[in-house]
């Protein structure tokens, strides 16, 4: 069951996050695509990274795509939503928060 879903833009700050999970121990699947509806999520998964690549998109699309995740978190009662940003502030946070 998931207990942590990390909302990441791009691909690099899901992998960056992800792997830090998995080096712990803890297990951890990356999505390299937001539309995670009919992803192999594995039961045993307790952190799940998606990348929304919402960083070059406009900001009405930057906000479906995290809008669409959060849903489908909420409504498996996942019980933390971590949205990371990038850290020299690109792409759309304003709109993905």
């Amino acid at each position: 069951m998931v207990k942590l879903l990390i909302i990441a833009d791009d691909f690099t700050g899901a992998l960056d996050t992800g792997v830090k999970f998995a080096k712990r121990g803890i297990r951890t699947q990356v999505f390299t695509t937001y539309d995670i509806k009919d992803m192999d999520l594995k039961p045993e998964t307790d952190v799940l990274v998606v990348d929304t690549e919402s960083r070059p998109v406009s900001k009405e699309e930057a906000y479906k795509r995290v809008h669409m995740i959060s849903e489908w978190a909420v409504e498996r009662k996942v019980p933390v939503i971590f949205k990371k940003t990038d850290s020299a502030l690109r792409g759309n946070i304003g709109m993905e928060l």
